[in-house]
């Protein structure tokens, strides 16, 4: 009963060509990887755009040689967690996802555009419009991903929770690599500079690592007249362009979803996300991981960042760095998507949280002067790419197996709860006074009270022997 309400449910979208004969599944086949690659290369074009310029925004947003970074990272997420709690559902129910896709990446090109003159007045306002479209953006990614999970799981009968797993995974392997491009373009365009004039201002370990805070301002001297105007420029045009190639994409090769667009209520679409947080005890039960899910990518690309990475090696190195982590993100969500078949989602979710806290033990133990420092820095940030590989991909897929009728509200609260993660961490980390090994205390109690907490819950549900539960605490779709 439960597979012929899905069914039915899929059925109205009109989203499966219907018909006879190998041909027509071989058609329908051949669209669903057009439309699954088209989209997943968007993205690979528009976030390498956006994490590149999220790399350089540091060196060239500089204001009275104080460190203003952070100004529009958090106005982004703090835009993000409102579109996500507010607007999601209006914006994908009037424009559906496809054209949602689209225009919600616009303003990634216009915040990219900023650093051509990157002055606050218009960083910031950029930086908002950004933030107040990634919740629909995020929001119609993922419930197109879940579209053709369940369309390829209806061709092949195959089991719909491994499919959503897989596809999850395949787009995060290839959207982890925007790090990587990102880096790479970065580090082809300023390779001269950087052989040169890239080096650490400090070889003092008492002030990098686990010791760092930014009462010591050594990242703001560094930063000082390593950009020149013609390098940012070519970085900047480069970025661009990628972001503009993800647009077009969107717009020729990815299919529109028939029936996605609903005539429902403004007052009911700027509510379905708080009413679902209300009212869906999952949401509240899964809520520490999501939030992990923020934190983790915060503690990296900002506590790890900068404390290690580019206080003792600077730059240069911390390209390479960052694209070690970002290879390892890529092959560990691919490996885990696929192995979500044979693999319960606990023990996923513990070897994620085993890899997380590894790192951060390494980190503790590190010594920079030493000749092994640089292989045990690489070390731990592939640690933390594997782990990031796994935290994404699997708890997206599991918000589309906790709620295959309500995605859209249900994507929404992931994306609000995980920002709230990241602004914690990066607000915390900003606070002027805190040393990375005070924060890195409140890291390893977060992973661990996640990864526990999900435990136990899984443990209650199955001592309760619901009748709609796996063994790995999620909702089974019987296919036999």
């Amino acid at each position: 009963n439960e597979y012929k309400s899905y069914l039915r449910m899929v059925e109205k979208l009109h989203f499966l060509d219907y018909g006879d004969g190998s041909r027509l599944l071989t058609r329908t086949k051949n669209k669903m990887y057009k439309n699954l690659a088209a989209l997943c290369l968007a993205f690979l074009g528009t976030f390498t755009a956006y994490q590149g310029v999220s790399m350089i925004s540091g060196s060239v947003l500089l204001s009275d040689s104080k460190d203003i970074t952070y100004i529009p990272i958090m106005t982004i997420y703090i835009a993000l967690i409102i579109s996500s709690l507010l607007f999601t559902g209006f914006v994908i129910s009037r424009l559906g996802t496809k054209w949602s896709l689209v225009i919600c990446q616009i303003p990634y090109a216009i915040y990219i555009s900023t650093f051509y003159y990157p002055h606050l007045g218009f960083v910031i306002p950029a930086a908002l419009l950004l933030g107040l479209s990634a919740g629909p953006l995020w929001t119609a990614k993922c419930k197109y991903l879940c579209h053709l999970a369940e369309r390829y799981a209806l061709l092949y009968k195959c089991d719909l929770h491994h499919m959503y797993s897989i596809f999850f995974g395949i787009y995060f392997s290839i959207f982890f690599s925007t790090n990587f491009w990102g880096n790479l373009i970065y580090f082809g365009l300023y390779n001269i500079e950087a052989s040169k004039n890239d080096l650490p201002k400090t070889k003092d370990e008492a002030l990098c690592g686990m010791n760092f805070s930014h009462d010591n301002n050594l990242l703001k001297e560094e930063k000082e007249e390593i950009w020149s105007q013609s390098t940012t420029y070519n970085l900047i045009s480069s970025y661009l362009s990628c972001a503009i190639l993800g647009m077009i994409l969107l717009v020729v090769y990815v299919e529109s979803l028939p029936g996605d667009i609903e005539g429902t209520s403004i007052i009911n679409n700027l509510t379905k996300t708080p009413k679902h947080i209300y009212k869906s005890g999952y949401t509240l039960l899964i809520l520490p991981l999501t939030l992990w899910s923020g934190i983790e990518q915060g503690y990296f690309m900002t506590v790890v960042t900068e404390s290690f990475l580019v206080c003792w090696y600077g730059y240069y190195k911390h390209s390479f760095m960052v694209m070690a982590f970002s290879i390892t993100s890529c092959f560990s969500a691919l490996f885990f998507g696929v192995m979500r078949r044979k693999v319960p989602l606990p023990m996923i979710f513990m070897i994620g949280g085993v890899l997380n806290l590894t790192a951060l033990i390494l980190l503790f133990l590190l010594d920079l002067k030493s000749e092994s420092g640089i292989y045990m820095t690489y070390l731990c940030c592939c640690l933390w790419g594997m782990a990031t590989g796994i935290w994404q991909p699997q708890i997206g897929a599991l918000y589309a197996q906790l709620y295959p009728e309500d995605q859209i509200a249900a994507f929404s609260s992931y994306r609000l709860f995980e920002s709230v993660g990241f602004v914690l961490t990066t607000g915390l980390w900003y606070n002027e006074g805190i040393a990375t090994s005070s924060l890195s205390y409140f890291i390893i109690a977060i992973v661990t009270t996640s990864v526990v907490f999900y435990v136990v819950l899984i443990l209650l549900r199955w001592k309760r022997k619901d009748s709609t539960s796996m063994d790995d605490g999620t909702v089974f779709v019987n296919y036999s």
